[in-house]
């Protein structure tokens, strides 16, 4: 009877490249070991700057570490062009790209769900926010509701201005409007409808404008901005809310909103209703039979 072979070492030829990687792994140096370690660390970080999707049932939402939320897509079909945070903290100087914040931190703790951190320790900010993406199984229907928590770790009060811009496109001309201190309408002649509501607290101020004025004050014309209250506008327009609170040292401020992308209220009833119709239909054919 020939000899069991080793249990670990491989008994072939053929195995000699799988014994030398075994015998590889078995004698790696611990500085070389830290190094992988390391190496991986990096790749890891690298990864967490790239672009990370959202998906529940027919809706997808991208979100890009640069520029916010970048697409919104429900059975394929991409209703968003951008939606970001915009700050500045004082009376003076520009706003600023929340992206812009040095310390970041991008996690996917489920298929659904985004949580965001962004902070500068110099500045005593610190900004999280949670992104919630619910879907439906057919039509078109769509759900993110946002939760933003916003930190002074500074040792003296906060003046921030914080500013959140959406540039939706539900169809070639859409239509805007701010029904309330609440929420903001947008409309498109396709039938299609997007509606944010914040829970609380309500922005100061709002606008209306065409893509390029809001978002031209916000990232390049130098100068503070507080927004105008246009309250409706209509072609290629987006729409802005600014909220104007002072943090005390250790303090918090907290964002909660949802929005929605349906089709109007008449759409969805003649949806219904061509549904019963269909349904009525089948079920007199199958008496007939």
């Amino acid at each position: 009877m020939l000899p069991s072979p080793h249990p670990l070492r491989p008994s072939t030829r053929r195995t000699s490249t799988a014994w030398r990687a075994w015998r590889f792994r078995v004698t790696l140096s611990a500085p070389t070991f830290i190094c992988l370690l390391t190496t991986l660390a990096i790749a890891s970080a690298a990864h967490a700057s790239s672009q990370v999707t959202l998906s529940d049932l027919k809706s997808s939402a991208k979100f890009d570490p640069d520029n916010g939320l970048v697409e919104w897509k429900i059975n394929g079909k991409n209703y968003l062009k951008q939606q970001w945070f915009w700050y500045r903290i004082g009376p003076t100087g520009p706003e600023y790209s929340l992206s812009t914040l040095p310390d970041q931190v991008v996690t996917q703790p489920a298929d659904n769900i985004l949580t965001l951190k962004y902070a500068d320790p110099s500045k005593g900010l610190k900004v999280s926010a949670v992104f919630v993406l619910s879907g439906v199984d057919s039509g078109i229907q769509s759900d993110i509701s946002e939760t933003i928590t916003i930190k002074n770790t500074g040792t003296g009060s906060m003046s921030l201005h914080f500013f959140q811009y959406a540039d939706l496109d539900l169809g070639e001309s859409d239509k805007i409007t701010f029904p309330d201190g609440h929420s903001v309408r947008q409309e498109a002649s396709t039938g299609v409808v997007a509606c944010e509501t914040v829970i609380t607290p309500p922005p100061r101020y709002r606008e209306v404008h065409e893509v390029s004025t809001t978002l031209y004050k916000l990232n390049a014309d130098g100068v503070p901005t507080t927004l105008d209250n246009t309250l409706t506008a209509s072609g290629d327009v987006s729409w802005a809310f600014q909220w104007d609170v002072t943090i005390p040292a250790g303090g918090s401020f907290q964002i909660s909103k949802d929005k929605q992308i349906t089709p109007e209220p008449g759409a969805l009833t003649f949806l219904v209703l061509g549904g019963l119709l269909t349904a009525m239909r089948r079920k007199s054919s199958v008496r007939s039979v």
